[in-house]
């Protein structure tokens, strides 16, 4: 604590009598702010103590020290220095990663980043619990961390939780090392193209579409329709690029040969100890030891303070909703997604 005044007591007739003369001649001297009596000095440390406790508090030590006449006339300016302990920004992707909703993940992850900017993180930790997504919300938080890596210069960490799998994957390739549990379920390293051909059933209840279209693929994947051999090929393409963009993205961040990663990146799920034998994963460990890991990236001496980036506080009627209602939703999100094309999730 520092503080531009100090105190000189008078105490007992005895004391006064020895330091009065040496007392008055330091208060003249300018040494002394200012002189006070016992009872002034408890008002004043009890004004300190309710200073420092922060907060509301601070607001009611400004109304009584104007209440206060021996304040009033000699005010307190006190600022209190806190040791800073070095900050661990942890970003939390729960969940389908795809653009969907009022705040999409994507958009909530560029946020979050930003955030961790402003605290001065002395590194990221990225905790993945998701089945995967759709490519582009995918990518974007992919390139998003990538980029706050090369410019924020702070070690990046994934530590995949229960699930982080195909798109979960993806993400993960962005962090310098990826830790997971034993027994996490991961790998499925793939794109999926699927739809639903509803022509026999409309046809029974004399249902008939007439479709007007501009190019030859305008109606792929309708559900009116089977789809052709000319629009399989079109899509295997599509398929193919998006699959090759995956495993390029593996290849990097693992630091693997692309004939290597394309041995395992047949679809297959894998668990987090089969994750290691590939080379997906550096090691296995909780979410703890993957904040001892990235201590140790960072070089902190000291334990790090947690803070969370990109949590929105949801009102209280959708977290009850969520909770009785969270499988409901689960299965809703994946029945919506089938009909996604170009999505990276397992089957």
């Amino acid at each position: 604590m520092r503080a531009p005044w100090h105190f000189q007591l008078h105490g007992t007739q005895k004391s006064k009598r020895k330091y009065s003369n040496r007392a008055h001649l330091f208060f003249t001297k300018g040494l002394f702010s200012f002189r006070a009596t016992p009872e002034q000095l408890e008002r004043s440390v009890k004004l300190v103590r309710l200073k420092s406790s922060g907060g509301r508090a601070k607001s009611r030590f400004n109304f009584l020290q104007k209440l206060d006449p021996f304040h009033s006339k000699y005010p307190m300016k006190i600022r209190f220095r806190r040791r800073k302990q070095p900050r661990l920004a942890v970003l939390r992707l729960d969940g389908v990663l795809d653009e969907s909703g009022e705040d999409p993940i994507p958009r909530r992850v560029v946020t979050a980043l930003e955030e961790a900017k402003d605290i001065h993180a002395r590194a990221l930790l990225v905790r993945i619990n998701s089945p995967g997504g759709t490519v582009g919300a995918t990518q974007e938080i992919y390139d998003a961390i990538s980029h706050f890596r090369e410019e924020a210069k702070v070690p990046v960490v994934a530590s995949m939780g229960e699930v982080a799998a195909s798109g979960g994957v993806y993400v993960a390739m962005a962090a310098e090392r990826v830790l997971a549990n034993a027994g996490t379920i991961t790998g499925s390293i793939g794109v999926i193209i699927q739809s639903r051909n509803l022509s026999q059933l409309l046809n029974k209840v004399g249902v008939e579409m007439e479709v007007v279209k501009s190019g030859q693929f305008k109606d792929t994947l309708t559900f009116f329709r089977g789809i052709t051999a000319e629009e399989r090929n079109m899509l295997q393409e599509l398929i193919n690029d998006s699959y090759e963009q995956f495993v390029e993205a593996v290849a990097k961040g693992r630091k693997l040969e692309p004939d290597k990663v394309r041995a395992f990146a047949d679809g297959r799920v894998m668990t987090g100890r089969q994750a290691l034998q590939h080379g997906l994963i550096d090691e296995l460990g909780s979410f703890e030891r993957a904040v001892e890991v990235v201590k140790g990236m960072a070089n902190l001496t000291e334990e790090p303070q947690l803070v969370e980036i990109g949590r929105t506080r949801k009102p209280w009627y959708e977290r009850l909703t969520r909770r009785f209602l969270g499988q409901l939703e689960w299965n809703t999100t994946m029945a919506r997604l089938r009909g996604i094309p170009l999505y990276l999730m397992p089957r």
